[in-house]
């Protein structure tokens, strides 16, 4: 049998204290770890209140029935038993033995049932607390999962789209750019051909006007040679004539010298008008050959000027061609690049709509993972809600068979302090009608000399002879209550 408990061995947790107090009055309550996908906080902390008031109120009865049982312990200490027997004495301590025990265990119970289901309530909050969070990091890891593989698809679609977009401008560009260097180079051969034989027209007719005009010198300087050629070889043959008539006029007579010189005279002016119209005659026919000459070259230049105008005309006229070429194909590149940029905008907004797309499909993912998470989260508050209705009916199924186990112990207090009064009566009883003497012990060796012959103990003889003892309605009260706190594991000793 276990130690009795006294007043001395009271747990120190359970006396009303200051201290104690203030642990009762404390809460756990608004103390846990926020979590955005957790319990609902107002609910936990409603429900630790719950439980922490109903644990502080067990707590409460517990001190309440153990203070009961140490002050009938203490009551129970005062009585005297001296002289009642060594039987009777030993009866009243086997009672008192098995009263404390009991009151030991039903404490002890207790406690045991109070931190069982401290124990089971804070296993059943950390695992719905730890699945709680293991649904929603799962929920969150999923979550952003999804995000960062829509995030990535969508990236590659854009990427992809911009590098279409980027190649189909390049490609257009390139097109552009070769067709409009062809026309240069088209445009700049036209232009330098037609410069060429323009040049070559205009080089041509100048030559040919050079080699006119200087043709036309040079007939007019012969012309004026042979005129100078002619004048020179008139005059002298005229001096030659005019010499030897005077050789002769001198040789023939001097009396003819004054008709001589007369007619030299004569013959020398008309020598010098001859010279004179022939030198005029020279310049007019030089100068009517320089005027042909000129107006030949005139004409050749004119001619070589209106062959360089139609040739200048001619290659205008291919220019302004090449020109329309040039420009039809700046038409045609531009109508490229128009293509272009037509293809570069659809590819923008087929890009832009399959980034729209994508981006609705990442919406739609993430709602989806949210709706998951949240209905994940909703069987968690689901098996909670569970997990808290079946902690509530143990808790309760405990807490009833604890006020069961209390009312019995109630019941066996009550059953021992009168079983205590009876004894106490019959105590004073014994005491009147024999003062002095101990009734049990003779009586007890008369009964033991009988009992020898009888074979009935003389304990038993003197408790059927005595009325309240063993048979009494106390002694039946004490026996059922020690029958009903009968343990599972260990046996009820039963006083007989």
């Amino acid at each position: 049998m276990s130690d009795p408990v006294t007043p001395g061995s009271e747990d120190p947790g359970d006396e009303e204290t200051g201290l104690n107090l203030f642990d009762d009055s404390a809460s756990a309550a608004g103390s846990f770890a926020h979590a955005m996908w957790g319990y609902d906080r107002t609910s936990v902390d409603n429900y630790v209140r719950e439980i922490e008031q109903q644990v502080s109120t067990l707590k409460q009865l517990t001190r309440h029935l153990r203070h009961e049982v140490a002050k009938a312990e203490q009551e129970a200490d005062k009585s005297d038993f001296a002289r009642l027997g060594s039987h009777a004495t030993g009866i009243l301590t086997a009672a008192e033995t098995q009263a404390k025990d009991l009151v030991a265990k039903a404490g002890n119970e207790a406690e045991r049932i109070k931190e069982e289901g401290r124990r089971v309530a804070a296993d059943l909050r950390s695992a719905a607390q730890t699945e709680a969070d293991d649904i929603r990091v799962a929920g969150l890891a999923n979550q952003r999962e999804l995000r960062d593989q829509a995030t990535k698809e969508a990236r590659t679609s854009v990427d992809e789209a911009r590098q279409q977009a980027t190649t189909i401008v390049a490609q257009a560009t390139t097109h552009v750019e070769s067709i409009m260097n062809d026309a240069k180079v088209r445009a700049e051969a036209t232009r330098q051909n037609a410069e060429a034989q323009a040049r070559q027209m205009i080089e041509g007719a100048q030559k040919e006007a050079g080699a006119l005009t200087s043709k036309a010198r040079q007939d007019s300087e012969q012309a004026v040679g042979a005129a100078k050629q002619e004048a020179a070889s008139t005059l002298e043959k005229a001096r030659q004539e005019a010499g030897s008539t005077l050789e002769a006029a001198r040789q023939e007579a001097g009396a003819a010298v004054e008709k001589a010189r007369k007619e030299a005279a004569s013959t020398l002016e008309k020598a010098r008008q001859e010279a004179a119209r022939l030198t005029s005659a020279a310049n007019d026919q030089a100068t009517a050959t320089t005027t042909k000459a000129d107006k030949q070259a005139a004409a050749t230049l004119g001619s070589a000027h209106e062959e360089a105008e139609r040739i200048a005309t001619a290659t205008r006229t291919n220019h302004d061609q090449a020109v329309a070429k040039l420009n039809e194909l700046q038409d045609k590149g531009a109508a490229h690049m128009q293509a272009a940029t037509k293809s570069l905008e659809e590819a923008t907004v087929k890009a832009e709509k399959i980034r729209e797309e994508t981006l609705a499909e990442t919406e739609k993912v993430r709602a989806q993972a949210a709706r998951d998470a949240e209905n994940r989260i909703a069987v968690a508050h689901r098996q909670a809600a569970m997990m808290k209705e079946r902690l509530e009916e143990q808790y309760a199924w405990r807490k009833e068979q604890l006020e069961r186990e209390v009312a019995a112990l109630q019941q066996h207090r009550e059953a021992v302090l009168a079983q205590l009064g009876n004894l106490r009566e019959l105590a004073g009883e014994a005491g009147k009608d024999f003062p002095g003497t101990d009734p049990f012990d003779t009586e007890g060796q008369d009964d033991t000399k009988a009992g020898k012959t009888s074979g009935t103990p003389a304990s038993d003889r003197s408790a059927k002879d005595q009325p309240g003892t063993a048979k009494s309605d106390a002694d039946k009260t004490m026996i059922r209550p020690a029958k009903q706190q009968a343990g599972e594991d260990e046996p009820t000793t039963v006083l007989e």
